[in-house]
Formats: structure tokens, C-alpha cells, sequence
């Protein structure tokens, strides 16, 4: 029997890093090279570097960009590209233990891990509102402009920049970036909820973090049931902190295109329908 490999998706700032954290403190293999910290992750990514830079490397040879923050999955993988991904998993299974991986970049193509049958693949799916994703992706940006602009600067200067340019400039930000990172949002999400719809309901997950911190448990307990792995239960909260979390906010009044907004909220609706719920 070909153990089983747990593949962490969801979309950039959906809490898949604190949920890969929590797994690894529960005792799941997730990568020796892991992802270090950063603005927007000060705990660390917790991404595999053996796959994220594999998922770089297919995006950049199509002239796409590498944080993979784009509008349409990867759907023509040619067979040299899927015999790699292949070796790379029999790789990390010939150490004949569970493991799993984390990189948001997984989304784009599951065209090859939606739909593969060699591999024992089960998901653990974290899924985020669209505003909230949208606004942290344009915050995080923010937030490395103006370390590059204020680097070197004294205080005072600092301090009159933040008071006379901050919130012009984030406004900037939201007006011409919202659009772009909804439409990723959209495609990511999309990819996901086809998955669910193609695969039997006891090959997933769908969690938040939300709802996590007070189920945490009794989710590990069920994926150990359902899966038949061996994982510990460890409490969500003592890892995840609330303060790193943007502050809710529509992204209405910075996307002209409302039939996008529609779009988001029913792809939404409709992976919520999946998430989920044990009895007590």
C-alpha cells in the first residue's frame, strides 16, 4: 500500500502557513528545506522549498511570474514536466512514511495533483474570504514599499513621510492591485472547488482558521480516523495568533468590475458547503 501524501492547498494568505505549522507540531512530515520568515510571515512559511522552487521553475519557463499570483491554472504540463513531479513524490515516499507539503502554487496545477492515480494524495484545503486574502496581499506589498522607501531615513523624516504619505499611498495600493489579486483569488479557489467536486468526500478536508482554533482537536481526530494516520492533537490556539491577521475589510469600492465580486462570493458559498462540521 503506497502511503498516503497530504497535500496542504490554498490560496496566498489563507492561513495555509499557521495551518502547515500546526501539522508539523501534530507530527506530520512537511520538507527538511522549509521556507523561511518574511514580511507577512514572521513564523515562518513553512513552504517546501523542493516543491515551491519546482512550482517557480514551471512558471517562469512560461514567462509567468514566480509568486504565481496569475489568472488562469497550469494545463499543459508536458510529460518530461509530469515525470519530474513524479520523482520528486517517489522521492520524498521511498522514506516510507506520511508527509505532505505546503505551497499556495500547488493550486495551479492540479491538473497533474487533482488528477493523478499513482499517488495516495489526500488534501487538507484551507479556504479564506476573498476580502480578507485581497487586502492582505495588498498590504504585505505595501508594507515591503515602504521598508524600501524609508530605509536609511532618520527619524524625523520617518515619522513626516508616515503622517503626510501612508494613507495616500495604501489607497494607491488598493485601487490598482485589488483587481488583480481578486482575479487570482478567483482562479485558485476555482481549481480547488473542481477538485472537491471531482474526488470522494473522505479524500478532504476543507478547514478555515477560524473555526479551527475551537475544532482543532476533534479535526485531528478525524483525520486520523479517516486517513488512518497517527497524528497528534494539538491545540491550534497555542500557535495561532490573531494579531498577525489583517483587519476585515470589502474591497468593493476598489474593484470596478462587480461581476468579479459575485463571482468570488459564489466560488465562496459554495466551498463553505464542503467544510467541515463534526458532530460533538
Amino acid at each position: 500500500m503506497i502511503e498516503k501524501v497530504i497535500v496542504i492547498l490554498g490560496m496566498h494568505r489563507s492561513g495555509t502557513s499557521v495551518i502547515s505549522n500546526w501539522l508539523q507540531q501534530c507530527g506530520l512530515n512537511i520538507g527538511g528545506r522549509l521556507a523561511g520568515k518574511g514580511i507577512g510571515n514572521v513564523e515562518g512559511h513553512f513552504e517546501d522549498l523542493d516543491f515551491s522552487e519546482m512550482h517557480e521553475q514551471l512558471l517562469t519557463k512560461r514567462d509567468l511570474p514566480s509568486h504565481g499570483l496569475i489568472d488562469k491554472p497550469i494545463i499543459d504540463l508536458s510529460d518530461e514536466e509530469k515525470n519530474i513531479l513524479q520523482e520528486l513524490l517517489l522521492e520524498k515516499l521511498s522514506k516510507g512514511i506520511v508527509f505532505g507539503w505546503k505551497d499556495p502554487r500547488t493550486c495551479l496545477f492540479l491538473s497533474f495533483y487533482g488528477k493523478s492515480k499513482e499517488f495516495n494524495f489526500r488534501y487538507i484545503i484551507i479556504v479564506r474570504d476573498f476580502n480578507e486574502v485581497v487586502i492582505s496581499l495588498v498590504m504585505r506589498d505595501y508594507k515591503y514599499y515602504e521598508k524600501r522607501t524609508l530605509r536609511g531615513k532618520k527619524y524625523f523624516k520617518r515619522k513626516l513621510w508616515i503622517v503626510l504619505y501612508r494613507k495616500r499611498k495604501i489607497t494607491f495600493f488598493l485601487q490598482t492591485r485589488c483587481l488583480e489579486y481578486l482575479k487570482s483569488w478567483i482562479t485558485y479557489n476555482e481549481e480547488i472547488l473542481n477538485l472537491i467536486q471531482s474526488i470522494p468526500e473522505e479524500e478532504y478536508v476543507l478547514l478555515n482558521i477560524y473555526d479551527n482554533q475551537k475544532d482543532s482537536e476533534k479535526n485531528i481526530h478525524y483525520i486520523n480516523q479517516v486517513w488512518g494516520i497517527h497524528l497528534k492533537a494539538i491545540n491550534f490556539k497555542s500557535i495561532f495568533n490573531k494579531k498577525y491577521i489583517s483587519k476585515k475589510k470589502r474591497i468593493d469600492d476598489y474593484v470596478s468590475e462587480k461581476d468579479l465580486i459575485i463571482k468570488a462570493q459564489n466560488i465562496y458559498n459554495n466551498l463553505m458547503t464542503f467544510k467541515l462540521n463534526i458532530k460533538s
